[in-house]
């Protein structure tokens, strides 16, 4: 894999973090969530392709996503999946209770920092290129 399919990857990423957070700002927490996810299969995506690693399907980067969080020593890369996979239960409790969404944002400061250490595993000379 290229320079060039790694900032394909980073660019997506960023991109769909950027919409989740607006989403999110908006109320959309199902059109958040699907950014997240998407956000975070980008930078895993991204991080196997600077490895010359190809993955295929959500199950393939979910492994991936462990075995760099075993890599990194850091458990809330590990984490990254458990706390998008929590996103819709927290949602559709907050759409019954009509409760604050707090706990949502937390969630999302949780993922978005799981993407930040994600990035810090690419390459550095594949950090700023785009």
């Amino acid at each position: 894999m290229g320079l060039g399919q790694v900032q394909r990857y980073k660019s997506y990423s960023t991109r769909y973090r950027v919409s989740a957070l607006w989403e999110m700002r908006q109320g959309n927490w199902d059109r958040a969530e699907e950014f997240f996810w998407g956000s975070l299969m980008g930078v895993v995506k991204a991080i196997a392709s600077s490895r010359g690693v190809q993955l295929r399907g959500d199950d393939n980067a979910r492994r991936y996503l462990n075995t760099l969080a075993q890599e990194a020593g850091d458990r809330w890369i590990g984490d990254a999946f458990d706390q998008l996979s929590n996103f819709s239960v927290v949602s559709e409790r907050l759409r019954e209770s009509r409760t604050s969404p707090d706990r949502l944002y937390r969630l999302a400061d949780l993922v978005s920092d799981a993407l930040d250490r994600l990035w810090e595993m690419l390459p550095p000379d594949m950090e700023d290129e785009e």
